[in-house]
């Protein structure tokens, strides 16, 4: 159920950013650009997502249990929520995250965060 409710605060905050954003500017920002500028872009999104997730990983292993692919998870989390609110909250959220879903301490939780920026 928390999952869920997760990837839907995901895309409502997608949805916000576009709507923020200007649909149609976006569109036309979209359809416009070089299709290869924007791969290769995305391409570098991901890996530097993916890098930064397991980093994160790293650094939590030795407070508790958590797999790589929920580190990048609770990482892409916070990113998406710092795009969409521009203070760090998005780090305040994947210090709550690690505490709600994977039992982690959110004071601990948050000193990592701090030591991962």
């Amino acid at each position: 159920m928390f999952k869920a409710l997760l990837a839907i605060a995901g895309i409502l905050i997608f949805a916000a950013l576009i709507w923020y954003s200007g649909p149609l500017e976006v569109w036309n920002a979209a359809t416009q650009a070089d299709p290869l500028h924007l791969a290769a872009a995305a391409a570098c999104l991901a890996v530097l997502t993916l890098a930064k997730g397991i980093r994160l990983h790293g650094l939590l292993k030795h407070e508790g249990t958590i797999k790589k692919r929920q580190a990048i998870a609770v990482f892409s989390f916070g990113q998406l929520t710092n795009q969409g609110i521009t203070t760090a909250l998005g780090e305040v959220a994947k210090g709550a995250l690690l505490k709600k879903v994977h039992g982690f301490s959110f004071s601990r939780a948050m000193g990592i965060i701090l030591v991962e920026r």
